[in-house]
């Protein structure tokens, strides 16, 4: 396997080669920057800081979920779909 290949297998799964994978973890890392510099860009007295606030904590959020779905197998996936729709799929079926 190339290590930029992304493989769906027929059984549901995935593979990502090391290079699409640290890609894919570096884009997260930096979304994670991003939101922690986006509210320092509006000022406290400003009525959208709030706005922005609110954005860059949910883009952290997002992030948080992009790294712990490709770094740690052992986070639920229960967990990590609360965190991007409000309640796990499989509790909601």
């Amino acid at each position: 396997m190339s290590d930029g290949t992304l493989t769906e297998h027929q059984d549901g799964g995935a593979t990502l080669g090391s290079d699409r994978h640290m890609v894919c973890l570096q884009a997260a890392f930096e979304l994670e920057a991003l939101a922690g510099i986006l509210p320092g860009l509006v000022p406290d007295h400003e009525p959208s800081h709030l706005t922005v606030r609110g954005i860059a904590g949910r883009i952290r959020s997002l992030s948080r979920v992009l790294m712990s779905g490709l770094s740690d197998d052992s986070e639920p996936v229960a967990y990590l779909e609360r965190e991007v729709f409000g309640t796990a799929q499989r509790e909601a079926a």
